[in-house]
């Protein structure tokens, strides 16, 4: 299929790509002919599923696992020289939002949601915080359409952004 398969750019750190052909591949990069269609298609038979199969299953657990039981995730960028609270992702969004942070030095942190009357709807961070840049995945789907903002806390920096929930 020379020309056919998409070419994608990197994936952000956020996304889990499982890599079917190249679990399979040899050191060339060539699909082996015992986990072929046929001679003449390079696609994965029934042969290489088997094998793949449990791997795959494997890892998305694994991965799910980890994202579930975190909560939030630390970038392994360097590290941060200021604070800084970034707008939200997708934003408007429905349902689900990503929220970046960094912190130049470890703290009590909290990360808050509020609706447009300053109350208090989501407490998405209260705990100490090592110096890093972060991310939380915020799950909305409880709350109604409208205008929220969430705001970090650090020591005694802040900082708040507007997002916009739509259903």
């Amino acid at each position: 299929a020379v020309g056919l398969d998409p070419v994608f750019g990197a994936f952000p750190k956020n996304v889990y790509v499982f890599d079917f052909f190249h679990k399979l591949a040899d050191s060339n990069g060539k699909l082996p002919s015992t986990y072929a269609a046929s001679s003449g298609d390079s696609h994965p038979n029934a042969n290489a599923t088997k094998l793949v199969a449990p791997q795959f299953v494997t890892e998305i657990f694994d991965a799910a696992m980890a994202y579930e039981t975190t909560g939030i995730q630390q970038r392994d960028d360097h590290m941060p020289s200021s604070f800084v609270l970034e707008q939200n992702f997708p934003n408007p969004f429905n349902a689900v939002t990503a929220i970046q942070f960094s912190l130049p030095h470890p703290g009590r942190a909290s990360l808050t949601v509020f609706d447009i009357n300053g109350k208090e709807v989501a407490r998405l961070i209260d705990t100490d915080m090592t110096a890093n840049h972060h991310h939380i995945r915020f799950d909305a789907s409880r709350l109604a359409s409208g205008v929220y903002f969430y705001q970090l806390q650090c020591d005694q920096i802040m900082a708040t952004r507007k997002f916009l929930l739509i259903k």
